[in-house]
């Protein structure tokens, strides 16, 4: 299945067939990005998370979506929702949880994420949520810039338990967007 986003993005939804493609696409976006957090380079999280034990896990999942993300046909990125899912501060709001998002390092700053991010709050709206909240490191400066600018407001603060991370790197922020 596949959804245009705009004229140049669209998304292809994730299959367990796809664990390989998922794998060293990760290994090309996260390792770069975010190795300084880790002891071993980040190789523990990009082995857990984006093995095919984890990825059967998320797929097998209720109300979650899971895409590779297209741009003029080059597969450049991958995007998670969890739909339903209660806020913590807002347990009687209807929620969506942007639960990740990647893109390719040399397609950042050219308009893509946003397009993205709008696209899921476009879907919220039209599915009656209330509010789009995501989680992220404290430490990246872009993303929580980007956040920001998209109306993402800081509302909690949580520290990660991964052993490998950097004790002083584990600071994560959640952050709420109120979609209306």
């Amino acid at each position: 299945m596949e959804i245009q986003i705009s004229n140049n993005i669209r998304l292809k939804k994730i299959a367990l067939k796809d664990q390989k493609k998922l794998f060293d696409l990760m290994r090309e976006i996260y390792l770069p990005m975010y190795r300084h957090l880790w002891e071993d380079k980040g190789e523990w999280y990009l082995n857990e998370l984006y093995s095919i034990t984890n990825l059967k896990k998320e797929l097998s999942q209720e109300k979650q979506e899971y895409y590779f993300v297209l741009n003029q046909d080059r597969t450049i990125g991958i995007l998670r929702i969890i739909f339903g899912i209660d806020f913590k501060n807002h347990p009687d709001n209807k929620s969506l949880k942007l639960h990740r998002i990647y893109l390719h390092p040399n397609t950042q700053g050219k308009g893509l994420g946003k397009k993205i991010v709008s696209w899921i709050e476009t879907i919220g709206i039209e599915k009656k949520y209330e509010n789009l909240w995501l989680e992220a490191m404290d430490t990246q400066e872009q993303a929580l810039h980007f956040y920001k600018n998209k109306g993402f407001s800081t509302v909690n603060k949580k520290i990660l338990d991964f052993s490998l991370l950097h004790i002083h790197l584990r600071g994560m922020y959640v952050m709420l967007k109120k979609l209306n």
